[in-house]
C-alpha cells in the first residue's frame, strides 16, 4: 500500500516535485510505501517527514484507491501541521 499525506494549511496544499517522474507525475503529495504491519496514518506522517521535512499529525483518513497507472492502492491521509 502507498500512503499519502494531505498537508492544507491557510489554503495552500503541500506538494512535492519529484526529481524523475513516477506514472507521468511531476507533483505529488508526500507518499510512499508502507512498511510491513505499518498503518496508512504511520506511514503518511513518516513519508511527510522523510519527503518534505515536516513532522505532521495524521488526523484521518480520507479514502483510497488503486492508482490507475501502477496498480497500487494508495491511502490519502489528512495531516495537520
Amino acid at each position: 500500500m502507498i500512503a499519502g499525506a494531505v498537508i492544507v494549511r491557510a489554503g495552500r496544499v503541500l506538494l512535492i516535485r519529484r526529481s524523475a517522474p513516477a506514472a507521468s507525475l511531476l507533483w505529488t503529495f508526500p507518499s510512499g510505501k508502507a512498511e510491513p504491519g505499518e498503518t496508512a496514518r504511520h506511514a503518511a506522517a513518516r513519508e511527510a517527514l522523510e519527503e518534505a521535512g515536516v513532522v505532521v499529525e495524521p488526523v484521518s483518513l480520507l479514502g483510497e484507491r488503486v492508482h490507475p497507472a501502477t496498480g497500487w492502492p494508495v491511502a490519502y491521509v489528512a495531516c495537520r501541521l
